[in-house]
């Protein structure tokens, strides 16, 4: 037996927790059970995150040429948003036309199959931006600040590569982004 089970001895005694292969170690419980918490709030950061991609996509279908910058400003970091969970510079909605920033989220994107999601547990766990420009700790209960390093490697060898960071009302706002090639 392998993950969280009940198990009953031939004495009755009734074991409930997480077993590592096969065995229940009672010294361990506190450990595996807070491992269990971080491994569970990580899957949920990234789940969430996930949906920034859609809600981009069903932001700019809606949006004509005078909306544009009202409907998709919001997606993007700025200091006042972000300015107190990581440090700038971010991207600038102004720097590509709202096509070209929805091609490049639907690339990164793809098919949603080979994207890569990884909510950091700590400021040193950063690889795409500088561990110093994390400001605040990682999952952490309160809403805001926590990021999301996104990867997707495409066929042609690009990497797309993006840093999401949630805003306090649990919305997702990209922090940093870059295209490289492996």
């Amino acid at each position: 037996m392998h993950g969280e089970g009940i198990y009953v001895d031939s004495e009755r005694i009734r074991w409930e927790g997480i077993f590592v292969n096969g065995a229940f170690e009672s010294k361990l419980q506190k450990k595996l059970q807070a491992e269990k918490i971080i491994k569970e709030k990580r899957r949920l950061y990234e789940e969430k995150a996930r949906e920034f991609f859609q809600a981009f996509s069903d932001a700019f279908a809606k949006s004509d040429k005078k909306t544009f910058k009202d409907n998709l400003s919001p997606f993007f970091a700025t200091a006042d948003s972000c300015g107190e969970y990581v440090s700038d510079p971010y991207p600038k909605f102004e720097e590509k036309q709202p096509d070209k920033w929805n091609e490049w989220f639907k690339l990164q994107f793809g098919d949603g199959k080979t994207i890569k999601f990884k909510a950091l547990g700590s400021k040193d766990e950063a690889t795409l931006i500088s561990p110093s420009q994390v400001l605040v700790e990682q999952l952490r209960d309160k809403a805001g600040g926590q990021l999301i390093e996104v990867t997707n490697t495409m066929a042609d060898g690009k990497l797309f590569v993006s840093v999401l960071c949630e805003l306090s009302n649990e919305n997702w706002a990209v922090a940093y982004y870059a295209e490289k090639t492996v």
